[in-house]
């Protein structure tokens, strides 16, 4: 048997470290034989299915992005001085005459290349995958899930480093690298927006035939995955109807929630301190697809930021607490006891999403009633029984009055993730859903505009010096 080999450069790849030290934990040494001549090989569907479920495939760090959209939205002055100077610039929104240039600070970019060192590596599994012996459904199985992960890296990275998704623009607008094939000699180009949604569409609809039906683990992708995905994909692109059906294709899999109010009240009554209760599982059934961060700095919600929970919301009873000595005006978030390092699904989907997508597009559409119940089904399981009010939204009739709600509803229930920051870039392309962020922090009134040039974020110094062929994104 011929297996495809790859020399291995000793230099910082286009984008990307492939490999880590040999002294890191999470190193692919384990996984892949490094031949003595410096080649890549894998040989067995065993090391294949390995590699994929590494931790470094299902991990990364979006710090900034937290930052940027407030999630880490109290601060005091001290700890602002000693941000690095990429980071304040995003939590001060320093976008105005005369700000200082994104690029001259930003030498590097972990979440970037983590993202890219998966594609690197889904592009290794999927270069060698038809030589390596084995049962043609278990390869199909497995190209399924490696095509279906390699196009939501991509997902991510073109919803962050480029402009969103303009039907009317999107093939002019300048993209990220498109990467097919494992080569670190070659520079893949820079392609359009429209022309990574394309590609990523196209893997999702030749994925999911053969994607099984409730995969093995949740960081593999299953039905219920594949169709949230798309549905996210779809909505968008503003592809409204399309988006519904595949959120009701997905839902037909998997439409369990997790009852954070059981969970709540069995720990409460057991131990009265956030801080000491065990994490939430991430096996639970409403993760249909779950990566964490590897990554974490403390997270203190302001006390306007809470002001958007209602009362008895178990989103933030169960995951802040008060320290009145350290943060008077706020709650910190406690995710090293309450959900562990890698418990958070910070960067997966959830079932509670697809209900919230659902909402959003039966709301776009006219259908108010369903729009609500999907809403009130969420609140159900995450209200304390003595607050929650099964008629809330009886009185709901406008598209204005659902969409605000479920707009809400998607920050309390997705916060700490990707979603605040996609969905303040989606929504400022429609006018009566723009959002201009302001915040008071040392005495002085910030603000964040609906078409700021930070909610695209630059290629790092690294990644343009290596390919000095990319067009940036934006301008500072």
């Amino acid at each position: 048997m011929i297996m495809k080999r790859f020399k291995i450069l000793f230099i910082l790849p286009l984008f990307v470290t492939v490999f880590h030290s040999c002294d890191d934990p999470f190193s692919v040494d384990d996984y892949l034989g490094i031949e003595p001549k410096g080649q890549v090989v894998v040989s067995t569907l065993e090391q294949m299915e390995q590699m994929l479920q590494h931790p470094d495939m299902f991990t990364f760090s979006n710090n900034v992005l937290q930052t940027l959209v407030t999630e880490r939205d109290y601060l005091d002055p001290v700890s602002t001085l000693q941000m690095r100077p990429f980071v304040r610039i995003h939590y001060l929104w320093e976008d105005g005459p005369g700000a200082a240039s994104r690029y001259d600070h930003h030498l590097s970019d972990g979440y970037y290349n983590r993202l890219y060192q998966g594609i690197s590596r889904h592009n290794i599994i999927l270069d060698n995958l038809p030589d390596v012996e084995g049962s043609q459904e278990v390869k199909r199985r497995l190209q399924s899930e490696v095509r279906m992960l390699r196009a939501y890296n991509y997902f991510v990275l073109i919803n962050t480093y480029a402009k969103h998704y303009d039907a009317s623009t999107a093939a002019q607008d300048p993209g990220i690298p498109l990467s097919t094939e494992f080569n670190l000699e070659a520079s893949p180009a820079q392609v359009s927006v429209q022309k990574i949604y394309d590609f990523i569409l196209e893997e999702i609809d030749a994925s999911l035939p053969h994607l099984p039906d409730y995969p093995s683990d949740n960081i593999l992708p299953g039905k219920a995955f594949g169709y949230a995905f798309k549905a996210k994909v779809l909505l968008f692109m503003k592809r409204w109807d399309d988006a519904l059906e595949a959120a009701n294709e997905s839902l037909k899999y998997t439409d369990a929630l997790y009852d954070l109010v059981q969970y709540y009240q069995e720990n409460m009554a057991k131990v009265p301190v956030v801080a000491a209760w065990p994490h939430v599982d991430r096996q639970i059934e409403e993760n249909i697809f779950f990566r964490a961060t590897d990554a974490w700095d403390f997270t203190v919600y302001s006390l306007d930021r809470i002001a958007k929970f209602d009362e008895g919301d178990t989103r933030l009873l169960s995951f802040f607490m008060e320290e009145p000595g350290l943060f008077p005006d706020g709650r910190m978030f406690m995710p090293s006891s309450t959900m562990g390092m890698r418990g958070l699904n910070m960067g997966g989907m959830k079932v509670s999403e697809v209900y919230l997508m659902r909402a959003e597009l039966y709301a776009r559409s006219g259908d108010i009633q369903r729009a609500m119940q999907d809403v009130a089904y969420i609140r159900e399981h995450r209200i304390l029984p003595e607050h929650y009010d099964p008629d809330e939204y009886t009185s709901v009739n406008t598209r204005a009055e659902a969409m605000d709600i479920i707009i809400r509803e998607r920050e309390n229930e997705l916060q700490l993730t990707f979603n605040r920051f996609w969905d303040l870039r989606r929504l400022n392309t429609e006018p009566e859903y723009q959002t201009t962020l302001t915040k008071e922090y040392d005495g002085q009134t910030y603000t964040l505009e609906p078409d700021s040039y930070l909610y695209i974020y630059p290629f790092s110094q690294q990644v343009l010096d290596y390919n000095p062929e990319l067009k940036i994104n934006t301008d500072k």
